[in-house]
């Protein structure tokens, strides 16, 4: 029995990156044609075609979350773990995706796992590029129940965050195990039909109705797992120091044979940290910033698309959807402290909602400008223009 707050989500499908049929592009337009509210492409091993997919959803008003379908093993137990809302930029998860397709070709529908990973590794892997893991499908992996709840008691000892739990060729009975699985052990709950656009599909169709409070659930795990990446990603490594002492007392000969030579070395190396070292890692934490903000944003633009579809829906009216935006959003913080917000302006530029400087909401900002002069939201307002997304600094 569905309710009318039920979303409709495709948290676990394919493409032809790895044994789906289409590709990603069409991937995408088909889950629009669905009714599709929020979807992740979970490819077997491979975020080949994550890029196009979200830009396509984005396209067609889908909410897009970063995934991955990850085979590993599980004492001798083969198992699927899905990763979601990780960074796509992630060294690591990378490297290991390499690893299992040493000669993959990104085009091809036909895969084959060189490597098996160990489940301990998989979800520490997705862990470590921000995301979080659900083992998918539990009961077609690993049919006996007693053999599954000691599988999902061993995964949950490696960081598992949830499972599986609504899937279109699972009995209630099988479903309501698994529920009562995830409450024994505080686990989230996801959906999706593992749809391959294929005549061997068992949905008619992509998509499945979860709950508003599970999907909100999930979506904040994604949302709180990225926040603690961010937070680790942002810390500053402390730099090697070394200390030199000069003699009281040297010959002229051994200023220049020995002392004059190390003050150079360390000039030298003073100026490769200072001009080369540390504005490397700076750049490297400002992209890792930027990841951060671009993933987080993803989660408050999916907010105003699932305000959108209840519009379209008919759950809400035009001036409900938007109140109820604007209520969410202005409520969603994050940062180490929770002291980061988001605003909502139009490309005027007038401030619609802004959870701290209340006197500006319904004003005109073309001429607020910050302490360095900047006119921040004209800026804002010009980066949408003319490219559609972007950053600015101020």
């Amino acid at each position: 029995m569905t309710n009318k707050s039920d979303l409709t989500v495709e948290m676990h499908c394919h493409s032809n990156r790895s044994d789906g049929i289409l590709p990603p592009e069409l991937v995408a337009e088909r889950l629009s044609e669905a009714g599709i509210s929020y979807a992740s492409l979970t490819d077997h091993d491979t975020i080949d075609g994550q890029h196009n997919f979200i830009q396509s959803c984005k396209r067609v008003g889908i909410g897009a979350i970063t995934g991955v379908e990850l085979t590993a093993v599980e004492d001798n137990n083969v198992v699927h773990l899905l990763g979601y809302g990780f960074s796509l930029n992630n060294q690591k998860l990378n490297e290991t995706l390499v690893e299992l397709h040493p000669n993959r070709v990104a085009t091809a529908a036909a895969y084959a796992n060189q490597k098996r990973l160990t489940a301990k590794d998989a979800i520490a892997i997705i862990h470590q590029a921000g995301g979080i893991t659900i083992m998918a499908h539990p009961l077609k992996s690993i049919p006996d129940k007693d053999r599954l709840i000691q599988i999902i008691y061993g995964l949950k000892q490696y960081g598992l965050d949830g499972l599986e739990a609504s899937r279109p060729d699972d009995t209630s009975e099988d479903t309501l195990f698994i529920r009562e699985q995830a409450g024994k052990l505080n686990l989230i709950l996801s959906a999706g039909t593992d749809f391959h656009f294929s005549e061997y599909d068992t949905a008619g169709r992509p998509g499945l109705k979860i709950p508003r409070p599970e999907w909100e659930a999930l979506r904040n795990s994604i949302l709180t797992s990225s926040e603690r990446f961010s937070a680790s990603a942002g810390k500053k490594e402390q730099l090697p120091s070394t200390g030199r002492s000069a003699p009281e007392k040297a010959s002229r000969s051994y200023i220049k044979q020995i002392v004059l030579p190390a003050i150079i070395a360390l000039a030298l190396f003073a100026g490769v940290i200072f001009f080369a070292a540390i504005p490397a890692f700076e750049n490297a934490l400002l992209e890792r910033k930027r990841e951060m903000i671009r993933e987080l944003t993803n989660t408050a633009w999916s907010v105003l698309a699932e305000a959108e579809a209840e519009y379209r829906e008919g759950l809400l009216n035009a001036d409900e959807a938007k109140a109820d935006a604007i209520r969410r959003i202005s409520a969603m913080r994050y940062g180490p402290e929770g002291k980061d917000y988001f605003w909502l302006q139009d490309t005027i530029p007038n401030m619609i909602m802004h959870p701290y400087r209340k006197d500006l909401n319904g004003t005109n900002l073309s001429h607020f400008t910050d302490p360095n002069g900047t006119a921040i939201f004209v800026m804002f307002a010009k980066v949408v223009k003319e490219k559609n997304e972007g950053y600015v600094n101020y």
